[in-house]
């Protein structure tokens, strides 16, 4: 039987990885047991039973009579069980499937009266990682000639001429028309049934049962196997879409977000609110710089307005507006993603990096008025500034070393030019910021007044080749190379390599 042949995932490690350790509790959530909960490998097993032509109906329960690619998730005949008849359904099955592969000479697991063999405290938590179903996995779904949509009536530009219904099933849409389209999370939470089927049970159902329904057709398919969707390294190993087409499903390019009352600091909201501009939002230039909509929108793909409030919940449970966009210390907050990215890319690491320079508080930077920082001021396109390169020497000669190496002739404005280069491709609405102010001269020229002519390094550091000032200052040749071989090392520039002198220093020829 064909279960994983036509799979477009790499071959699985015959060796169980952690990320398909599956820990089976010995008794329900609301009962105590005398014995370990059970580290299950589940694609050992599921790689034994393909070796016998079996398939996963062999341990879970089909959803549909007769249809062995739609299945429950959990293991058969358990779901409800408690108590004593939830550990005799699993040693039924278990310990009976062992049995007979033990007369039949084959390898098998534990027995009857080997309890300790299967109920053992892990070794380790299972490593298990969630599958990062970014926008480049996402257009391939879309643009997959093998997964089929119900026919749905629509605008032709709009989402119905794809295959979205095919996963985004209708919620409340008018009728005749395609499916709107909103993050499984938004319905199917972590909550109960009554809620609404938990994502990793509906996830589980929906995908696998896709995937094995298309390996069975002989055609290409995703994974079936823990592994190949919570292992990172076997995700990282997916073929990516570069660059990700832009999915329209109505989305604005730009979006005015308006800013909730804010109280000043020690008075209380209701005494005097006061009110910032709203902030020119560029969602199009987000999307092309994020991985997946998720990177924002973490549950639903409503506005952030829809759940965080300006004031919160009685119980202080509810992150506020203003939490949600300026937690310094969350990924999901505009300026939390903004530090991480100063010191995560590596066009920005060698001046953010060891500590990420953080801007002053300036709140008019986003929050700008309608007249001065409208759409137009946030979308990355405006009149090309100066170059800090134009008005900067081109070489810059060094000569602390003259003695044993020549000069070395310092490329000044290529690296500037690298530099703002590096800057329009990780930040292009953020050239403006790096170029006011002389800012990205004094990435090098630290401690010194911002100005069009720094002061030479050696007005601070020692003319020496390795004593320190009295106060601690460096000398001059420790300070070069500390400054040019660390940014060189955090922007992973590998040549020149710290241990090739005569890449920055040709060497003088001996003396007759």
């Amino acid at each position: 039987m064909l279960l994983f042949a036509a799979q477009s995932a790499p071959a699985q490690n015959p060796a169980p990885l952690a990320s398909d350790i599956i820990i089976l509790q010995a008794a329900s959530p609301d009962e105590k047991s005398t014995l370990p909960p059970v580290p299950f490998p589940h694609d050992a097993h599921a790689k034994a039973l393909q070796n016998q032509g079996k398939d996963c109906v062999s341990c879970h329960q089909p959803l549909v009579p007769e249809d062995r690619d739609h299945f429950s998730p959990s293991f058969k005949n358990t779901a409800t069980a408690k108590g004593e008849e939830r550990k005799n359904r699993f040693h039924e099955s278990c310990i009976g499937c062992h049995s007979a592969e033990a007369k039949g000479d084959r390898a098998a697991g534990p027995q009857a009266a080997q309890c300790r063999s299967c109920h053992q405290d892990p070794a380790a938590a299972p490593r298990r990682s969630a599958p990062a179903f970014d926008a480049s996995l996402h257009y391939r779904h879309i643009r997959s000639s093998t997964i089929k949509a119900p026919e749905v009536s629509g605008d032709a530009s709009g989402p119905a001429q794809a295959n979205c219904g095919a996963c985004h099933h209708p919620t409340g849409s008018p009728q005749g028309k395609a499916p709107q389209v909103d993050s499984c999370r938004s319905c199917h939470g972590k909550g109960t049934e009554k809620e609404g089927a938990p994502f990793g049970k509906i996830a589980h159902e929906s995908c696998i049962s896709c995937h094995l329904s298309t390996a069975r057709a002989q055609k290409a398919s995703g994974p079936v196997s823990c592994s190949g969707c919570h292992d990172a390294a076997t995700w990282a190993r997916y073929a990516k879409v570069s660059p990700v087409p832009r999915l329209a499903v109505g989305q604005p390019d730009m979006v005015r977000m308006k800013s909730p009352d804010v109280p000043e600091a020690g008075v209380k909201p209701q005494a005097a609110p006061r009110s910032l501009p709203g902030v020119s939002f560029n969602h199009s230039l987000h999307e092309n710089a994020l991985p997946s909509c998720r990177s924002c929108h973490h549950d639903s793909l409503r506005a952030c307005s829809s759940c965080h409030t300006s004031t919160g919940d009685a119980k202080g449970k509810q992150i506020t507006i203003g939490q949600a966009m300026h937690a310094p210390n969350s990924t999901y907050s505009c300026v939390g993603c903004h530090e991480q990215r100063k010191t995560t890319l590596q066009q920005c690491a060698g001046c953010h990096i060891p500590k990420a320079v953080r801007a002053k508080q300036n709140c008019a930077f986003c929050h700008k008025t309608a007249a001065k920082g409208g759409p137009a001021a946030q979308s990355g396109t405006r009149a090309p500034a100066r170059s800090a390169a134009e008005t900067a020497p081109e070489v810059v000669r060094i000569g602390v070393l003259s003695q044993e190496f020549v000069p070395s002739q310092f490329p000044h404005g290529a690296i500037i030019r690298a530099l703002e280069k590096g800057i329009r491709q990780a930040a292009p609405s953020l050239e403006a910021t790096h170029e006011g102010g002389y800012t990205l001269c004094q990435s090098c020229h630290h401690n010194s007044p911002a100005s069009a002519a720094p002061p030479k390094c050696a007005n601070c550091h020692p003319k020496t080749l390795t004593a320190p000032a009295p106060d601690g200052r460096p000398a001059l040749q420790f300070a070069y190379h500390q400054q040019c071989m660390t940014c060189h090392e955090r922007m992973n520039i590998k040549k020149p390599a710290n241990t090739d002198c005569a890449g920055c220093h040709a060497k003088r020829a001996p003396s007759p």
